[in-house]
């Protein structure tokens, strides 16, 4: 390894065997690599173990406390299958964060620039929950969700 590296990795000290600087970064990055490698044999694993598809949905306060709970707890009993990781922002950062492919689906007020997203708005809203901001609807998890939830 030291040869890869061009530089030495360890060094003979007076309590023994020691890292060198460059060693003890390679041992930063190793730990990383082993973590990173233990998450992805986790997740996965859960695909092992049938779950079908993972997705992140973006909400804003009021889509979140007051619309969020009966929707996805219809969608996640229909589909014990997905896992939808769930977070709260503000609405233009969730616009935001759909457009730049951080989530596959967000919720927000109207305000937020939509530009280029599909976004269908909410027949039966609570207030600051104007649309459902998302790619346009495909054959993703997304799309199911809107179709559960009435979007």
């Amino acid at each position: 390894m030291e040869d890869q590296a061009g530089v030495p990795l360890l060094e003979q000290g007076r309590r023994g065997v020691e890292p060198t600087p460059a060693g003890r970064t390679l041992l930063r990055h190793a730990r990383l690599v082993t973590g990173q490698m233990e998450r992805m044999r986790g997740e996965t694993g859960e695909y092992a173990r049938g779950l079908r598809g993972r997705g992140r949905l973006l909400a804003n306060t009021a889509a979140a406390a007051e619309l969020l709970p009966e929707l996805l707890a219809d969608f996640l009993r229909a589909n014990p299958n997905v896992d939808v990781d769930l977070g709260e922002r503000p609405s233009p950062e969730v616009a935001r964060a759909v457009a730049e492919e951080e989530a596959e689906l967000g919720i927000a007020a109207g305000h937020a620039d939509f530009s280029g997203l599909g976004n269908p708005a909410f027949p039966d809203r609570p207030a600051g929950a104007d649309h459902a901001a998302g790619p346009p609807l495909g054959g993703t998890w997304t799309s199911d969700l809107r179709r559960g939830g009435g979007l």
